[in-house]
Formats: C-alpha cells, sequence, structure tokens
C-alpha cells in the first residue's frame, strides 16, 4: 500500500485519471515527465 498513489513525486499535483488508467504505477504527471525529458534527466 502507498499513501502516495495517485500524487505526482515532484509536483505533489495529483496524477490525472487517465494516466493512471494506462499507468498504474505512474510516479509523477505527464507533465511532469515530459518536463524531466526535456532536462535529459529521465
Amino acid at each position: 500500500y502507498n499513501s502516495v498513489y495517485g500524487v505526482c513525486l515532484v509536483t505533489g499535483a495529483p496524477i490525472g485519471k487517465p494516466r493512471l488508467d494506462a499507468k498504474p504505477w505512474a510516479k509523477y504527471t505527464i507533465e511532469t515527465v515530459r518536463e524531466l525529458e526535456r532536462l535529459g534527466k529521465l
């Protein structure tokens, strides 16, 4: 059990239901993923 399920580990923002439906183990919002990729950190 993870008490922060559905919350982005970087921003603390809720992860959208469509993203969680597609990838239930998601740790970041799609916006955070895009930014981390842009910065070369993912």
